[in-house]
């Protein structure tokens, strides 16, 4: 698991036991994105990178403490990043209004798209990569044409800001979360809203389709639950309790079984959805109970590595096949925090 945090280092966690492999140093201010590179060659110059409040995106080898390259070019802070599906290429999210698809094998940017009122927030691409979608805060979504850079269809509906969205492996489902507290289910081949989810009790911070086959969603909240959806009927399955204040952000695992959630108390949770004979036609069977199998916590954590500040953002893999997540810092009365885009 890799977990990106606000004292402006990412960390690398050994599953099941969440036992602390390597701490990578590179930013100058906050991490607010990590995500796992899914290269086959053994001789991968890199192998996950991070983006950050500083403007940067750096790429990383799980053997080297210092980064391997670094991408400048958004004037802003970075949101998101994401691999495209081929590997070869990295989308980037910035408080720019713009997004950028970066050539990885020459470090250089290919695109720098515009077409956003403001931040541009959350980031992802289609299962065969030729769409991508990003998110804004003016609460409204762009679907793109990855052949030819144009933008084919805008999702409008949230009434406030879209925070993160998620594509089905079907490749026409699409989900969006937003702060007015709902998931959004978009059928791209109606080019309309399918189904509105009334998700949560606040703030809606992620999002993700079960990467296998989609037969669940997970949403993750500022009510600090994570809650999974059917994929089909959209009615809930299980809600996840556990954590002491807000999630931030959550990932699963390429095969379904693992989903990490992480926390602005500085903890992240690894819960286990047990025996696969549970899901069924691609639908998600409400299993009786579903506990965390770990929790990290601040005293998990050598001192000196950790200051008081937060970890913003995690992305599990099974060696390394990847799932995300978020933490922050220290709790503040409730209606009163930094949201995930304050400065």
């Amino acid at each position: 698991v890799l977990t990106g945090s606000w004292d402006t280092n990412i960390r690398l966690w050994k599953l099941p036991v969440c036992s602390k492999v390597g701490i990578f140093k590179g930013h100058t201010d906050r991490v607010t994105g990590v995500a796992w590179r899914q290269a086959d060659e053994e001789d991968c110059p890199f192998h996950f990178a991070s983006c950050s409040a500083d403007g940067s995106i750096q790429l990383w080898h799980t053997d080297r403490q210092d980064p391997f390259a670094s991408l400048q070019g958004h004037q802003d802070r970075v949101c998101n990043i994401a691999f495209h599906p081929s590997q070869r290429y990295l989308g980037s999210t910035s408080f720019d209004r713009t997004w950028r698809l970066w050539d990885l094998s020459t470090q250089q940017c290919l695109v720098e798209q515009e077409g956003h009122a403001q931040a541009v927030y959350g980031l992802d691409f289609q299962c065969d990569g030729s769409l991508a979608c990003t998110t804004d805060l003016t609460g409204i979504g762009r679907v793109w044409d990855m052949r030819s850079g144009r933008s084919v269809l805008l999702l409008e509906g949230h009434v406030k800001q879209v925070l993160g969205c998620s594509f089905s492996p079907n490749g026409f489902h699409l989900a969006t979360v937003s702060d007015d507290n709902t998931c959004k289910i978009w059928d791209l081949r109606q080019k309309d809203t399918l189904y509105t989810i009334a998700a949560h009790a606040n703030l809606v911070s992620g999002v993700k389709y079960e990467p296998s086959a989609g037969g669940f969603i997970a949403t993750c909240s500022y009510d600090n639950t994570v809650k999974l959806w059917d994929s089909r009927t959209f009615k809930s399955v299980k809600v996840l309790h556990g954590h002491q204040s807000r999630v931030m952000r959550l990932d699963i695992s390429a095969d379904g079984e693992t989903l990490v959630s992480v926390c602005y108390d500085r903890t992240f949770k690894v819960w286990k959805k047990g025996d696969m004979t549970a899901v069924q036609d691609e639908i998600m069977v409400p299993e009786p109970d579903v506990r965390p199998l770990m929790t990290a916590a601040p005293e998990d954590v050598v001192e000196d590595d950790m200051d008081e500040d937060a970890v913003e953002a995690a992305k599990v893999a099974e060696q390394q096949p990847p799932a995300a997540a978020a933490e922050e810092s220290e709790d503040d009365e409730d209606g009163d925090y930094d949201m995930p885009w304050d400065k």
